[in-house]
C-alpha cells in the first residue's frame, strides 16, 4: 500500500528526534566520563597541589609588517609594540624555581607571576631550552613548595590540568591519558603525552596531574588546526621536564651537543634517485665548517643511516638521539658516502651560543635573538651568507636555512656577516630582512620578531620532506 506523503514526514521528524536524543545522551556520557568528578571533587592532593602552580605574565614583543613599494624606497621600519601574554608554570625545586614553556617566555623583557594566594611577584630567566620547549624561571620574594614527579601512568588514567587558561588563574580540568610517544612534525624531539583534559591559551607550562597530585607531565599544546580545547592536548612527559629543568637550574643551561649538519628526510623522489627506500635515512643538506660532521668528512649529499644503532628516517630521530646524549661523548655514525657505506665514532661538540651560562645574555639567540649566525659572503655574492639557525628560533621558524643570503636589514644594505650581525643589534625587537633564499632567483623581505611561536602540525601526521637542523 502506498504511503502517504502526511505519514511520511511524520515518520521523518520522529526520526530525527530519535536522533537528536540519541546524539545527547551519548555526549552527556562522553562528558560524564570526562569530566565527572570523584566523590567530593577532585582529590584533595590535586587540589593542594593548586598552590605550587603560578600564573605567569610575559611582555613579550609582537612586530607586524608594514604594506610597502619597494621601488619606492627602502623598506619602512617594522612596527613592534609589547604586550602581555599569559602562561602558566609550577614548582620543581625548592627556593622559588618554576619551570615553564620556552614559548611562553622567549623574547620576554619582563616577566611577572601571581601566585596561588593573588600575590604577585618578579621573576627572572634563568635559562631554556629550545629544542624540548622548556625554560626554568625564578622568582624573586616567593617560594612555593615544589610538585614531585609522579610514577609512569597508563592509557585511560585519570589526570588533572591546572593552570591559567584565558588568565583564570587555578582552573582546573580533567580527562584520562589518551596516548604516548606523539609529535608535532617531523623535527620536534619530544615525545609528547596525549590526553583529553581541557587546555585553551594560558594552560601553556602548567603541570598535568595524577590523583595523588604528581606531575605527570607540562601541558604544552592542543592539535593543529585548533587553538583551543578539541579533547586532545599534549603534555611534555614529567621525566623530562625534570631532569632537564634540574640541569638548567645547576648549569644555567642544557646545552645540547652539535653534529652539525643540517639534514632532510628521504622523499619517494629523493630515495628513487639515489636507489634507496623512502625513509632509509637524512640526506645532509649542509655541513657546517668546523663541525663534528666536518671533521669526520661528511659532504652535502651524503646519507645518515644510523647514530648509535638508532635508525634516523625523520629529523626528529636525529634530533631526539642527540638530545639524549652529552658534549663531549662519542656517538657511532653510520652513513653512506658516493655508494660507500662508512662507519665511524664521532666525538660530539656543545652546540655553539649556549655553553656560557645561564644569563639571559648567554641564552639569548646567535645574531641578537633573531637566531641566526652568519659567515662572510664569497668574493662573487652579496651580502652575508648564513652559516647556522638556531632550532626553534624566530628564522629557523620564518624558514631560513643555512646558505640563504641576507641582504639587507632595515632598508640598509650588509656588506658580510659581521655588517649583519650589527644591523641585526641595531634593530631591535624586530627587523625586515631582505633575504635570499637557496634556490630562489629573486630576493624577498621577510620580517622577524624576536619572540618566535611555531604552528603545530596533526599527530600521526606523515612528514616526507621534513627539514631539519644544524644538529
Amino acid at each position: 500500500m502506498p504511503i502517504s506523503r502526511d505519514l511520511l514526514n511524520r515518520f521523518l521528524v520522529l526520526a530525527g528526534l530519535l536522533a537528536v536524543i540519541a546524539v545527547t545522551a551519548f555526549a552527556s556520557a562522553c562528558a560524564g566520563s570526562r569530566l565527572a568528578a570523584q566523590p567530593g571533587g577532585a582529590p584533595a592532593a590535586v587540589r593542594a597541589a593548586a598552590a605550587s602552580v603560578v600564573t605567569l605574565y610575559a611582555e613579550r614583543p609582537a612586530a607586524g609588517l608594514v604594506a610597502f613599494d619597494p621601488m619606492a624606497g627602502p623598506a619602512p621600519e617594522p612596527q613592534v609594540t609589547w604586550r602581555w601574554r599569559t602562561a602558566s608554570g609550577f614548582a620543581f625545586a625548592s627556593g622559588g624555581w618554576i619551570v615553564t614553556n620556552h614559548h611562553a617566555v622567549a623574547g620576554a623583557r619582563t616577566i611577572e607571576a601571581r601566585m596561588a594566594d593573588g600575590r604577585r611577584v618578579t621573576a627572572e630567566l634563568h635559562g631554556v631550552d629550545p629544542r624540548r620547549d622548556l625554560a626554568v624561571v625564578r622568582l624573586i620574594g616567593a617560594a612555593p613548595e615544589p610538585l614531585h614527579q609522579a610514577r609512569p601512568v597508563s592509557i585511560g588514567e585519570r589526570v588533572f590540568a591546572l593552570g591559567a587558561p584565558f588568565d583564570l588563574s587555578g582552573s582546573l580540568s580533567a580527562g584520562v591519558v589518551g596516548g604516548f610517544d606523539r609529535a608535532y612534525d617531523g623535527v620536534d624531539p619530544v615525545g609528547y603525552l596525549q590526553h583529553d583534559a581541557a587546555l585553551n591559551p594560558g594552560n601553556s607550562g602548567g603541570p598535568l596531574l595524577d590523583g595523588r597530585g604528581r606531575v605527570v607531565g607540562m601541558n604544552t599544546a592542543v592539535a593543529e588546526p585548533a587553538i583551543m580545547d578539541v579533547g586532545v592536548s599534549f603534555a611534555i612527559p614529567a621525566e623530562m621536564v625534570f631532569r632537564v629543568a634540574e640541569q638548567i637550574r645547576l648549569e644555567g643551561t642544557a646545552a645540547p651537543p652539535r653534529l652539525g649538519v643540517t639534514v632532510r628526510s628521504l622523499d619517494p623522489a629523493l630515495a628513487g634517485a639515489m636507489e634507496l627506500e623512502p625513509g632509509a635515512g637524512l640526506i645532509v643538506d649542509a655541513v657546517e665548517p668546523g663541525s663534528p660532521a666536518a671533521a669526520a668528512g661528511l659532504t652535502s649529499g651524503d646519507v645518515l643511516l644510523s647514530l648509535d644503532g638508532v635508525r634516523l628516517s625523520l629529523p626528529r630521530d636525529l634530533n631526539r638521539t642527540l638530545l639524549d646524549r652529552a658534549a663531549g661523548e662519542d656517538a657511532r655514525l653510520v652513513w653512506r658516502s658516493g655508494g660507500a657505506r662508512l662507519e665511524r665514532d664521532i666525538s660530539l661538540d656543545a652546540a655553539p651560543g649556549v655553553e656560557d651560562g645561564g644569563s639571559i645574555a648567554a641564552q639569548a639567540d646567535i645574531a641578537s635573538g633573531y637566531g641566526l649566525r652568519f659567515e662572510e659572503a664569497g668574493p662573487d655574492t652579496d651580502g652575508a651568507r648564513i652559516a647556522h639557525v638556531s632550532p626553534g628560533s624566530p628564522a629557523s621558524l620564518a624558514g631560513f636555512r643555512p646558505g640563504d643570503q641576507v641582504l639587507a636589514v632595515n632598508g640598509r644594505q650588509v656588506a658580510d656577516g659581521v655588517e649583519a650581525g650589527l644591523r641585526l643589534e641595531e634593530a631591535g625587537p624586530a627587523a625586515a630582512i631582505r633575504v635570499l633564499h637557496q634556490g630562489d632567483t629573486d630576493p624577498r623581505h621577510v620580517g622577524l620578531a624576536r619572540a618566535g611561536f611555531g604552528a603545530l602540525s596533526a599527530p600521526g601526521q606523515i612528514w616526507p620532506d621534513a627539514t631539519g637542523g644544524p644538529y
